[in-house]
């Protein structure tokens, strides 16, 4: 489905190749086809095309690089997506996902802190609070992050992985 959708926003940026928009769309349905690698060039031609607008294009485009492994373009494409809309929850997230990824969980905690005062369920931003907290060896944070995530999601199989590991 979603390679499908990428094919009908393929067409729609050939047939109007500066409407940012339709290549911020084909970025992100790119990348919710599993096209990392795709999804980033479309992304980053995105961007480029228009570098102070679309903060969701800069988030998408952090998640491709994060995807792929590509933990500072990562970072510097969610620091850009923060910077044009700090009230945007799920990029504040996605920074403090990539920062802890590159291995920086002081930073990442501050925005994962950050998300969950714009947007106090985002889930992502839980989980990977409790992860930051556990790295800092702060555990009961860590464990109160946890259980409030499962709180939400009693399904989420990573918030239990991580909350048997502080036992």
């Amino acid at each position: 489905r979603h390679v499908e959708a990428a094919e009908a926003l393929r067409e729609a940026v050939r047939l109007a190749p500066r409407l940012t928009e339709a290549r911020v769309r084909l970025g992100t349905a790119l990348l919710d086809a599993g096209r990392g690698r795709e999804a980033a060039e479309v992304l980053a031609e995105a961007v480029a095309q228009d570098p102070l607008r679309h903060p969701d294009a800069w988030n998408a485009l952090g998640l491709a690089h994060l995807g792929l492994g590509a933990n500072g373009p990562a970072v510097s494409a969610l620091r850009r997506a923060v910077a044009l809309d700090p009230r945007l929850a799920v990029a504040r997230a996605n920074l403090g996902a990539a920062l802890l990824a590159a291995g920086d969980p002081a930073a990442a905690r501050a925005q994962l802190e950050a998300a969950l005062r714009v947007d106090p369920e985002e889930r992502s931003a839980l989980g990977n609070l409790g992860v930051a907290l556990a790295r800092l060896g702060r555990t009961a944070e860590a464990r109160d992050a946890l259980e409030r995530l499962l709180r939400l999601d009693p399904t989420d199989a990573r918030a239990r992985a991580a909350l048997a590991d502080l036992e």
